[in-house]
């Protein structure tokens, strides 16, 4: 199946733009002068040439956000390649419990099935170094394993211009901001993209899923993140940018 012209197949698929993709605004606030001067301002001194993304999956996303912000020089992208956790089904019974209804159950969004490879890391990483000027790292594992001080040193995490949350879950979006948070990645001029804030019910009253974790982590970690934009209004299609101040 890791055949030349397979790969050569994913990367067309990769590369294609998706149609209104949310992620297309990165490109006008990162690019647009009123827009980036904010930005700079809050960024001082700051070198932030970093970006992150949360929940690999394809790895479409982080063709688009190499492809939307000019300035990212390394990328590092963490995800299990196996699919979501387990304590995704939880959720689902608390969610279906108040809103008789949840999107997602574990195991879905595996990658390893999708490429039908059981080394996504290798053999997305191939690709991304075969096509992409900009440097790909991809950390494999649960956020559990992975999110801490050992690979922090490991890949030399830098702090962050861009960080792309797509984890779907409220565990795993708690997870990543304790870890950007704790560790100073996420510094005042960091820009902070969710792909699922529209993704559970319940998500305008900051009831559950990444919504939740979202409030919910500001209040744990005491910081401040202007609203920068709000990409679609009716679920599952909301998502959204805040600015770290």
């Amino acid at each position: 199946m890791e055949t030349s012209t397979y790969k050569e197949k994913v990367w067309e698929q990769i590369k294609t733009p998706l149609k209104k993709s949310w992620r297309g605004f990165l490109k006008q606030l990162f690019s647009n002068p009123a827009n980036r001067c904010h930005i700079d301002n809050l960024r001082k001194q700051d070198d932030l040439i970093a970006a992150y993304q949360f929940g690999v999956y394809s790895g479409k996303s982080i063709v688009e956000i190499v492809n939307n912000i000019q300035d990212i020089e390394v990328v590092y992208g963490f995800d299990s390649f196996v699919g979501l956790p387990e304590n995704t089904d939880k959720e689902r019974e608390i969610s279906v419990a108040k809103s008789n209804f949840y999107q997602w159950k574990s195991g879905d969004f595996n990658a390893s099935n999708l490429y039908q490879t059981n080394d996504v890391r290798s053999f997305l990483s191939e690709i991304f170094r075969e096509n992409l000027d900009t440097p790909i790292h991809l950390v494999e594992g649960w956020f559990s394993e992975t999110l801490n001080k050992g690979t922090i040193k490991e890949y030399d995490l830098k702090p962050a211009s861009y960080i792309d949350i797509d984890v779907d879950t409220y565990s795993s979006c708690c997870e990543v901001l304790d870890f950007v948070f704790d560790n100073k990645i996420a510094v005042s001029g960091t820009v902070i993209g969710f792909d699922d804030w529209g993704g559970t019910v319940n998500w305008k009253t900051f009831g559950d899923g990444v919504s939740k974790a979202f409030a919910d982590s500001l209040k744990k970690h005491g910081v401040e993140l202007d609203f920068v934009v709000q990409v679609g209004s009716t679920y599952p299609y909301v998502h959204r940018l805040y600015l770290m101040r």
